[in-house]
C-alpha cells in the first residue's frame, strides 16, 4: 500500500482549506464595480492568488496560491537537504567525498540520519538536490510574475464583451480569411 508524502497532504490539505470559502465567495456579477488593473497589479503582488480574488476568481487564485505554497515548500525541503549533505561533505573532507564513488558516498552519509532529518533516501541518482533546489525556486518565481500578469490582464478584460463576439470564416475560390466582430453597445 502505497503512502502519501508528508508534501502531497500538505498539498491536498490546502487545497480542502482553500475551497471551502467558494460558495460563500460566489456572489451576482455587480456591474456597478469598478475594476482597476492597477490596484489589481500591486495586490497581486502581496501574494499570488490575492490579485485573482480581488477580481473575484476564487478558483484561479486557489490555482496560483497552493502553486506558490507547494513551491516555496519544495525549495525549503531540498534546502534542508543540501545542507545536511554539504555539512557531510565537510566532516568526510571534500578531497575524500571527490574521490569518492557512490556507493561509498552513501555510505559516508548515515542514512537514517537523513531519512529522519529530512523525511528523503539518499538514492545514487539523487545527490543533485542543489538542481532541485534551484529549480523550485525558479517555479516559485515564475508563478508569482504569471500570477501578476494573469491578474492585470484579466482586469484589463473585465469589461470586455463575452457574448457578443462572432467569428466568421470567408472562402472563395481566390482566398480564404477570417472575420472577427464584437459589438460595443448593448443589445435591445
Amino acid at each position: 500500500m502505497k503512502r502519501f508524502s508528508k508534501t502531497q497532504k500538505i498539498f491536498f490539505a490546502i487545497l480542502i482549506l482553500a475551497a471551502l470559502p467558494l460558495n460563500i465567495m460566489a456572489e451576482v456579477k455587480d456591474s456597478t464595480r469598478v475594476i482597476s488593473p492597477r490596484k489589481a497589479f500591486f495586490v497581486s503582488m502581496a501574494f499570488p492568488g490575492v490579485g485573482q480574488m480581488y477580481l473575484n476568481r476564487p478558483l484561479k487564485a486557489i490555482g496560483f496560491a497552493s502553486a506558490e505554497v507547494f513551491y516555496i515548500y519544495k525549495t525549503i525541503e531540498y534546502s534542508r537537504i543540501y545542507g545536511y549533505i554539504l555539512e557531510t561533505k565537510k566532516n568526510v573532507g571534500i578531497d575524500n567525498w571527490n574521490n569518492m564513488d557512490e556507493a561509498e558516498k552513501r555510505e559516508a552519509v548515515n542514512r537514517q540520519a537523513v531519512v529522519n532529518m529530512t523525511d528523503f533516501s539518499l538514492e545514487i541518482n539523487s545527490w543533485r538536490v542543489r538542481e532541485k533546489r534551484n529549480k523550485y525556486a525558479w517555479w516559485c518565481a515564475g508563478v508569482y510574475f504569471i500570477s501578476i500578469l494573469d491578474a492585470y490582464v484579466d482586469a484589463h478584460l473585465t469589461n470586455f464583451p463575452k457574448n457578443d463576439v462572432d467569428v466568421s470564416a470567408i472562402a472563395d475560390h481566390e482566398s480564404v480569411g477570417m472575420n472577427i466582430s464584437f459589438s460595443i453597445g448593448k443589445k435591445k
